[in-house]
């Protein structure tokens, strides 16, 4: 199923929506760029901390102060104190000490200090600092993480994953003892998307839809009625008869002058003269699939085609001399 074309994802309005094998995937359409990184969960893009993750390259006795997308090195002004004096029993010590010479020192003025300790912010979580007080990834995996049996441990930046050593297709899931790939029942776990009038049907690997007998799916995935007599034309239906569709399948019907046999599968003729008593006045001629009145000699078939009139033949041939004296119908 087309997760995508149908709408059945939850990408944001900011991601694109690519059909997957069995699943799909959510792109983001414009890139975050450096300094950011996008939020799963809510599609923007977030600052990064460099100070927090150790991402900056920033030396004591410089402090790390993070931008909007970047970061700044900057030397901690409360470390500098006031000029001190140190007294005790036998004698008075004092320090005078120049900030390093890397430094401008025009705009440091001469200061004394005693026990100078650099502030360090904490590292970010899965970090830790290393002898040179930078920031650093901890290898969770080389310290013994824990992950199932047949997993593997995997270090990523700030955290680890534990990876499946047996990897499974779309439509399947690991055993509990991760040995062998399972069929997943999407019917059965909720998992499968289908129409009201659809039955769910599992297969290896996936699912299908099925419409109810006598349709199938039209392209708005929704069971349309299959109309068999514009499909099949005249073999659906037996000769003498004609096909009348119906919701989810079709009846035959006997055309007129024709009615079912024993079998109700072929049509056979109707004997209107043997059938309708009085049909015709005086002579019924059956034929197939229909019938015709007659009459006897000396009459006509009259304008409704059933009844007989008498043929007037002393009147109708009068200019013909027909008799000799004189004639009488």
């Amino acid at each position: 199923i087309n997760e995508c074309q149908v709408n059945a994802h939850e990408c944001l309005e900011t991601q694109r929506c690519d059909n997957t094998i069995g699943s799909y995937t959510c792109i983001r359409l414009q890139s975050c760029g450096t300094g950011y990184t996008l939020n799963a969960g809510t599609g923007n893009c977030d600052d990064d901390d460099e100070c927090a993750l150790g991402r900056h390259n920033c030396l004591p006795p410089n402090e790390c102060f993070n931008t909007k997308g970047s970061f700044r090195c900057r030397i901690p002004h409360r470390h500098y104190l006031q000029s001190s004096t140190s007294t005790s029993t036998s004698t008075t010590t004092t320090t005078t000490v120049r900030p390093p010479s890397r430094y401008n020192a025009g705009n440091y003025p001469t200061s004394r200090y005693s026990s100078y300790q650099p502030y360090l912010p904490p590292c970010g979580i899965g970090f830790e600092r290393n002898s040179l007080g930078a920031c650093v990834d901890i290898d969770e995996c080389a310290r013994g993480a824990s992950c199932h049996r047949h997993q593997q441990c995997i270090n990523t930046n700030g955290s680890y994953r534990c990876r499946d050593l047996l990897t499974c297709p779309a439509g399947y899931r690991v055993n509990d003892d991760i040995t062998e790939c399972l069929d997943i029942d999407e019917c059965a776990t909720g998992e499968a998307v289908c129409g009201p009038e659809q039955t769910c049907k599992n297969k290896k690997g996936g699912y299908v839809c099925v419409c109810p007998p006598g349709h199938m799916i039209g392209r708005n995935k929704r069971c349309e009625d299959i109309d068999e007599c514009a499909m099949h034309g005249s073999k659906v239906c037996q000769q003498n008869s004609n096909c009348i569709n119906t919701i989810g399948s079709y009846r035959c019907e006997c055309k007129e002058g024709f009615k079912n046999g024993p079998n109700e599968m072929i049509c056979t003729d109707v004997d209107e003269c043997k059938e309708i008593p009085g049909l015709c006045h005086q002579r019924c001629l059956n034929y197939w699939g229909s019938y015709r009145c007659g009459c006897h000699p000396g009459y006509r078939l009259g304008y409704d085609n059933r009844t007989c009139d008498d043929v007037d033949e002393c009147e109708e041939y009068r200019s013909a001399n027909l008799c000799v004296g004189i004639c009488e119908n």
